[in-house]
């Protein structure tokens, strides 16, 4: 994939967490889910590679919990279970000419 399409989006504000991604092979895809959140908004994007490796080690352990606390620190995601699997991901600095 391209460095444009590389990436997820997270848009965390008003009791909201809008998800996107843009790839060249499968185009754009958007979800938003309730999330209740009421102070400023923080935008991250990740690499989805990375997501994806780690769905993938976590296998059928269940939810997963991304952590973060603002759009400029690294991220942490591990499975809801007890385990001591975790990784941290460091957020990929947003350009605003590709928004």
């Amino acid at each position: 994939t391209d460095q444009k399409s590389s990436g997820v989006k997270l848009a965390l504000g008003a009791n909201a967490l809008k998800i996107s991604a843009s790839t060249t092979e499968s185009g754009e895809s958007e979800d938003t889910l309730d999330a209740p959140y009421a102070s400023e908004q923080i935008l991250i994007k990740l690499n989805s590679d990375f997501i994806l490796d780690f769905c993938k080690v976590v296998g059928s352990l269940g939810e997963i919990k991304l952590s973060f606390k603002d759009g400029r620190s690294a991220a942490l995601l591990e499975p809801e279970a007890a385990t001591e699997l975790q990784t941290v991901m460091m957020y990929e600095p947003r350009d605003p000419r590709r928004e």
